[in-house]
């Protein structure tokens, strides 16, 4: 694991832009990885497409995620559990999950 980072799932680049703007307020010095809809979230919890050949135990140690992503089931990635939790040094590590909704 290098450092920790932030996964934000984002399809709408206002929101991303306005999440960014507010991490970087709030002086979050954290790494923030970006996917753009849920088949690239996918993609990255799973390291596959672009993201093949990531180092796996690199993970988030926090998810922000847009819960009315396109392409891609939300489910699934709130479902992930990383390779390995249940035993040896991932199962101290828990993932948070933060929902956000902009439009209702």
């Amino acid at each position: 694991m290098t450092d920790k980072f932030i996964l934000l799932v984002e399809d709408n680049p206002d929101d991303e832009l306005l999440t960014l703007r507010a991490l970087k307020k709030a002086n979050v010095a954290n790494r923030i990885e970006v996917a753009r809809d849920g088949a690239e979230a996918i993609d990255f919890v799973f390291g596959e497409g672009k993201y093949a050949g990531r180092d796996m135990n690199d993970l988030p140690q926090l998810v922000l995620l847009d819960l009315k992503l396109p392409k891609g089931p939300v489910k699934v990635i709130v479902e992930w559990k990383p390779a390995g939790a249940q035993s040896g040094p991932g199962a101290r590590r828990k993932l948070v999950f933060y929902t956000m909704l902009s439009e209702l």
